[in-house]
């Protein structure tokens, strides 16, 4: 059914191996289509489009009741159906074997063997019942060669014509140039944001930068302010006065504070959000131009496919032009041939025949009689024919005539018949 290199499968023409879908059936058709391997299902795949192992187990079941050929669609409901039941009926049975199994292995001997021939037994009697399935109605089609000039008419009608392929592929590459420009566009905009971001993260450093100079010079002027108060005390004989970087802490924690929320968080989360919204914007766009992309590689790919089909064609047709021509000139050279040979025995016979007159060429001379027109003076009533020339004896004893030349040529050619043919000089 399933041909690598043609558009659609075809049924198998062997007729109906079952009347209804028996459990049997349903796993052996399952496991077959299960056992192919990835390459040959993906060149099935590339020949008949969209082909999977779901529609094979569908398409193949239905052959084997004789069923006509499926839908696609079809094809998938059945076989999604027999993949179900296939893989339950498979465990199902791996499990009976596997209790048959330990059973038997308890007995020995005779009640062993019984054990064994029971588990068949009941196998064949579960592979022999009937699956319940839906089955899709048998609808009238037509056979032999009508069906196939059909399909292949109405694939011809559908198929588009090279000039609507390229025509195709002039339409794809401007919707690829103008998803490009979207896509340009997008980015510039997811550009110009991050740009934004980074000169705001920036700037931002640069303000941390400055704040903390700030606060390193307060600090400076705190600490000499400090130490002189600590000297004062100690010439005084005074107390030395407790540090004052805690205000100096507190100022630089409220102007971080104040600078992350007036000018830092909001513009940053502003910009970051810009950003994002930006690349949002730009992912729709970028989709777009892939798909469009996608679409003129098709669209290129239908156009060399439809190049090289009809390259085939006018190949196949300049060959069929060709064994014509070789055809036609067989034929006239046979005819030629034949003509030759015709001719060849007409001159056989001719030859035949001038080689049996030979001999009575030097007794024969030709008569010719007219009359004289007593006007014109020109000769009409022109009459020829050929007599036997007299010898001198017989011109002496009797005129030579009409009658006596017919007469004496009707008793040579008598003569001449009556001799053999051995005695003949000549035939």
């Amino acid at each position: 059914m399933f041909v690598i290199g043609s558009s659609w499968p075809t049924a198998s023409k062997v007729g109906a191996s079952a009347t209804k879908p028996t459990k049997g059936l349903v796993l052996f058709v399952h496991k077959a289509v299960t056992a192919w391997d990835d390459a040959h299902v993906a060149a099935l795949s590339a020949s008949f489009g969209n082909f999977d192992r779901v529609v094979a187990r569908g398409w193949l079941l239905a052959d084997a009741l004789g069923l006509p050929l499926l839908e696609r669609h079809e094809a998938f409901a059945l076989g999604g159906r027999v993949k179900h039941h296939g893989a339950k009926l498979d465990a199902k049975i791996e499990a009976d074997r596997r209790a048959a199994r330990k059973r038997a292995a308890k007995e020995s001997g005779e009640a062993q063997q019984a054990l064994e021939e029971a588990a068949e037994e009941a196998e064949a009697a579960l592979l022999r019942e009937e699956v319940q399935m839906k089955l899709p109605e048998a609808q009238p089609t037509l056979g032999g060669k009508r069906k196939r000039v059909e399909e292949a008419e109405e694939a011809e009608e559908a198929r588009p014509t090279l000039i609507e392929l390229r025509q195709a592929v002039t339409a794809a590459e401007v919707a690829v140039q103008s998803a490009e420009e979207v896509a340009r566009a997008d980015e510039a905009r997811v550009e110009r944001a991050t740009r934004r971001s980074d000169a705001l993260v920036e700037t931002l450093v640069d303000v941390a930068g400055r704040i903390r100079d700030a606060c390193d010079k307060q600090q400076e002027d705190a600490k000499k302010v400090h130490d002189a108060a600590c000297e004062r005390a100690e010439q005084r004989g005074e107390e030395r006065p407790p540090t004052p970087y805690e205000a100096t802490y507190d100022w630089s924690r409220a102007e971080s504070k104040r600078l992350k929320d007036e000018q830092w968080e909001v513009p940053f989360m502003a910009a970051e959000a810009a950003v994002e919204a930006a690349q949002a914007e730009a992912e729709p766009s970028e989709a777009a131009a892939k798909a469009a992309h996608k679409a003129l590689s098709e669209c290129r790919w239908a156009v060399l496919h439809e190049e090289a089909r009809v390259q085939d064609a006018a190949v196949l047709e300049l060959r069929a032009s060709e064994a014509a021509e070789r055809s036609a000139m067989q034929r006239g050279l046979d005819a030629a041939d034949g003509l030759i040979t015709a001719l060849m025995k007409e001159n056989e016979l001719l030859s035949e025949r001038l080689r049996m007159v030979t001999p009575f060429l030097p007794l024969l001379r030709e008569v010719e009689q007219f009359e004289l027109d007593p006007q014109t003076g020109e000769r009409r009533n022109v009459k020829r024919w050929c007599e036997l020339v007299p010898t001198p004896a017989e011109e002496e004893e009797e005129p030579w005539d009409e009658e006596t030349a017919a007469r004496a040529q009707a008793e040579m050619l008598a003569a001449h018949r009556a001799t053999p043919a051995a005695g003949r000089s000549a035939p």
